[in-house]
């Protein structure tokens, strides 16, 4: 039996078929949710070890993605190759990104946002909101005029 075969019946013996058709990891995950997969010494993402096996190489600078969008899913017919563009688009349209408190460089939480859409609408300054604030005057320019924390009522 050759190396793909031995690393395919690997993979296989850690998965359970899931609702959506998806090969679910059940073997080690990471805190982020992707499996963990060692074969021949290596130690792999899940998903990237099925579709390397299942399709081939995966260029230099690709990302694989799902489109499933469940992490753990190793379903090389739910795999596909993208770029860092693509992998970003995905995560939009899928809503994976952090927004508001949860994006680690936030300066403000979610009831700041929101005063300070009320105290601008009222009449104060952007200038002097940022000041109250502790932020730079365009962090307040996106906050009012809509770019920054949509969200926040």
């Amino acid at each position: 039996m050759g190396r793909k075969a031995t690393g395919v019946q690997a993979l296989l013996s850690r998965t359970v078929v899931g609702p959506k058709g998806c090969w679910l990891w059940t073997g080690a995950v990471s805190s982020t949710g992707y499996g963990w997969a060692s074969l021949h010494g290596r130690t792999w993402r899940a998903h990237r070890l099925a579709y390397l096996l299942a399709v081939g190489d995966i260029p230099a600078g690709k990302f694989v993605l799902h489109k499933c969008d469940e992490r753990r899913c190793i379903n090389p017919g739910h795999l596909y190759l993208g770029d860092q563009d693509a992998n970003m688009a995905d995560m939009v349209m899928k809503g994976r990104q952090n927004r508001g408190e949860s994006v680690n460089t936030a300066k403000l939480t979610r009831a700041e946002a929101s005063e300070v859409k009320r105290l601008h609408k009222a009449g104060r300054s952007v200038r002097s909101l940022s000041h109250r604030f502790g932020v730079t005057r365009r962090a307040i320019q996106l906050i009012v005029t809509g770019r920054n924390w949509r969200s926040a009522p």
